[in-house]
């Protein structure tokens, strides 16, 4: 018992003999706040100083903070190198006056908006040295008055510490800091590997959030300082581009616009606002009014967001993941704006859990925008595929009928003349009045047979022709003038050209300047057969007394031919441009289905469309074929 308390002794005996690597301000320290700003040293020292010094943040303020405080190490610790370092890296202006027995020893500016002194090496947090004016035959203590003024915010936070403690205290600070700088670093090189891929906008969001959040956390830091590089009023505009970049990313991935639209357009504007904001109060010099604005709005825009979020938990899984996202920004914003008007106590802790949140933040959102872009990507390759298969479908159509057709060419034919012998030696019986009402029956038998081959060899014909005219789409440019002279030419050869009435949008004889220049790219042929198989189909649907109303206009770069009939019409059938696929409404009518599936093929060629809308009666078939315009007639 009596070794433990001899040893006890010893190790207080010991503390006592040794110096403490930093001091706190002693506790006759006292501050004053100079509202206009405008005090000066001389000033001050006229004033007296009544309210007691603590080390707390003040948010923003335009106030100048004034300090006063005395240092007198003891004799014993007048060998380490002695600093006054400031807490808070980002004040904008600090004057430090050293006084001893009433005498100004010196006078030391500091600051963001200050050229670094050439005698200090680049620092972290400021901190000015005090070891030349401490020596071991003066024992007079010193006294420091300190100025601190910043349109951001400011903390009080002041030590006396030696260079060797700041150095033991700015190894945890970095090590955490270069943890947090890899982590936004990978994070940075996959999101611009992955936006150079994909191209994808998303992407392009959270690179400019991550830059934004990465200058953000150096300034807090104070690592800006060592590259000397500004951080008024980057900081101010960086806070909202960095909400823009994340509603941009929200929308991309949640698409709010879609489910909120006006909502969405609110919050667009509300950021909008914020970033131009932002840059007039940067060119004005003015930061703090914006910077309060910026920090309100932006807690309500994160906040809506959070539940938007929450409304869209059942319909979007991703919502759940982006819960999660808002809340932890959200609190890390409410805890920054919390200690920045010191209402969490100040400490380790505390000071570095808004970075970690952060970062937290950063790698779910990265994961996040991965799973979506995965899942996208999924989407696509499975509609390639759909697509691919769908035009293997097409092709292997194609080759049936381009083979049925030529493997029915042969027997037509031969059938063809074997009716026409067959129909000169029934003339001859009928001549010679052999069994006159047998050969009679024998010879409207004979008709019937060769209206059916007849329809089977139009059927045949249009098949080979059609698959030339799909093929043979050829390079090059027809003017609107020569497609719709082609057009009209080609009308006034179908049968029953009195039942089709043309309506222009405009003269074909008399196009304006503007239009004329009008062209379509490739051949004018393929597209007007389309054309007369979409008018035959009209027809064909439609009752002999019936008209078939053809509207032609222009629209910007298209033009667009519309077919109206008023006969038995379509029925909702998707599948009627499909090849040997009828509407349920036509069965009574004889034909394959062949004329919409061949004419919107061709249509496609040309990227153009094909659209069918039921009418009361009849229906209405569009076909959209875009126009470009020569380079040297713009």
């Amino acid at each position: 018992m009596g070794l433990v308390l001899f040893s006890l002794a010893t190790l207080l005996r010991a503390d006592n003999l040794q110096c403490h690597p930093y001091q706190n301000l002693p506790h006759h320290s006292m501050i004053f706040f100079d509202a206009s700003a405008a005090l000066d040293f001389d000033d001050i020292q006229t004033i007296e100083f009544t309210e007691p010094y603590s080390a707390k943040a003040l948010g923003l303020t335009r106030n100048a903070v004034w300090i006063k405080t005395h240092f007198n190490p003891k004799q014993a610790c007048l060998t380490p190198s002695w600093y006054l370092q400031f807490g808070n890296p980002f004040l904008d202006y600090i004057d430090v006056y050293i006084l001893q027995n009433n005498r100004l020893l010196a006078h030391h500016e500091l600051g963001d908006r200050r050229s670094r002194p050439a005698d200090l090496p680049p620092q972290r947090l400021p901190a000015l040295p005090l070891s030349p004016y401490l020596h071991a035959d003066a024992a007079d203590e010193l006294v420091i008055f300190a100025r601190l003024a910043s349109q951001n915010s400011i903390a009080t936070h002041m030590v006396f510490i030696t260079q060797a403690q700041i150095q033991a205290q700015e190894l945890p600070v970095l090590i955490l800091s270069a943890f947090v700088a890899s982590a936004l670093i990978l994070l940075l090189v996959f999101s611009i590997i992955l936006w150079a891929l994909t191209r994808q906008a998303a992407l392009l969001y959270y690179i400019v959030m991550l830059l934004s959040y990465g200058y953000i956390l150096a300034t807090v830091y104070g690592w800006m300082h060592l590259f000397a590089l500004p951080s008024d009023p980057w900081i101010l505009i960086a806070q909202p581009v960095l909400i823009l970049s994340f509603l941009l990313l929200t929308n991309a991935i949640l698409a709010i616009n879609q489910t909120y639209k006006k909502l969405y357009q609110v919050l667009l504007a509300i950021a909008v606002f914020l970033v131009v904001l932002s840059l007039i109060s940067g060119l004005m010099d003015n930061l703090q009014p914006a910077l309060k604005i910026v920090h309100s709005l932006g807690v309500i825009l994160l906040f809506i967001l959070l539940v938007i979020s929450g409304l869209m938990f059942k319909n979007n899984t991703i919502a759940k993941f982006y819960f999660l996202v808002f809340g932890v920004m959200i609190f890390a914003l409410i805890l920054r704006i919390m200690a920045i008007y010191n209402f969490v106590p100040a400490n380790f802790f505390l000071a570095h859990l808004f970075s970690f949140m952060i970062l937290i933040q950063l790698i779910i959102l990265f994961f996040v925008t991965l799973g979506f872009y995965y899942k996208h990507y999924l989407g696509l390759l499975k509609q390639q595929q759909q697509l691919q298969l769908e035009q293997e479908l097409v092709s292997q159509r194609k080759l049936f009928l381009r083979l049925l057709s030529h493997e029915f060419m042969t027997p037509l034919a031969i059938g063809s003349a074997a009716g026409r012998n067959l129909a000169d030696d029934l003339d001859d019986l009928a001549k010679q009045n052999v069994a006159p009402h047998i050969v009679r029956q024998m010879q409207q038998d004979l008709h019937t047979q060769q209206r059916a081959r007849q329809r089977l060899q139009d059927l045949v014909n249009q098949c080979l022709e059609a698959d030339y005219e799909v093929n043979r789409f050829e390079e090059g440019y027809t003017t609107l003038a020569k497609f719709s002279r082609i057009f009209y030419q080609n009308l006034n050869k179908i049968d029953q050209r009195p039942r089709i009435i043309v309506e222009w949008g405009f003269e074909p004889e008399q196009l304006s300047e503007q239009h004329s220049a009008l062209r379509i790219k490739g051949d004018a042929e393929p597209l007007v057969m389309a054309l007369n198989m979409v008018v035959n189909n009209a027809l064909k649907y439609s009752k002999q007394d019936q008209n078939v109303i053809i509207t032609v206009s222009l629209d910007k770069a298209q033009l667009t031919i519309a077919v109206r009939d008023f006969g038995i019409g379509f029925d909702q059938d998707k599948e009627i441009t499909q090849a040997f696929k009828r509407g349920r409404n036509t069965q009574s009518t004889s034909g394959l289905g062949l004329g919409l599936f061949i004419s919107q093929d061709i249509l496609q060629r040309y990227h153009g469309e094909l659209t069918i809308k039921p009418q009361q009666p009849g229906s209405l078939v569009s076909l959209c074929i875009p126009l470009s315009i020569p380079l040297d007639s713009k």
